[in-house]
């Protein structure tokens, strides 16, 4: 066995274990983000996120099989390297997928604490004193139309309504 046939056989197999390792590793997230997409679709946000991972997750699926592929199918390959290949590949996809999955559940998780936090924030502001009277919330623009507000007097015109909760 020449050098050469040893270093076109280990790249060989370096290649066939890099699609090993993008399959297993790689897609498990990709389909993650695929699955936030899913639930972005769901909650109303649009497609994007779910567009982004489907091309993310084609990319993934076929590099990885192209990869594998073109490394065993090199005829100087070892016999042995599939079987190896395979079991390697079984356990980095129950690691990864997991994984992935834990990730999915926290960020979704983060998703929907965010948007509640969000909503009460918003019905806190609602609920304020100086958003009924005046029909704004503190974000909004200071009063330039010239009336004096009954609550906070000529201070709410002159500077806006954050004034009070600057000190």
């Amino acid at each position: 066995m020449s050098s050469d046939n040893v270093l076109l056989e280990t790249g060989a197999l370096l290649v066939a274990h890099t699609g090993i390792l993008i399959g297993t590793v790689c897609l498990p997230f990709a389909v993650s983000f695929l699955l936030d997409g899913i639930v972005q679709i769901l909650r109303g946000d649009g497609p994007q996120v779910f567009r982004s991972a489907l091309a993310l997750v084609v990319f993934f699926a076929g590099g990885g099989y192209l990869l594998w592929q073109s490394g065993i199918s090199y005829a100087g390959a070892d016999q042995e390297g599939p079987a190896l290949m395979g079991t390697v590949a079984l356990a980095l996809l129950a690691f990864s997928t997991v994984m992935a999955l834990v990730g999915f559940v926290v960020r979704t998780v983060k998703l929907l604490r965010n948007a509640r936090r969000a909503e009460e924030r918003l019905q806190h502001l609602q609920m304020s004193p100086q958003f009924r009277l005046t029909g704004r919330g503190p974000a909004d623009s200071p009063r330039d139309d010239g009336q004096v507000s009954p609550i906070l007097g000529d201070a709410q015109s002159a500077v806006g309504p954050w004034a009070l909760h600057s000190k």
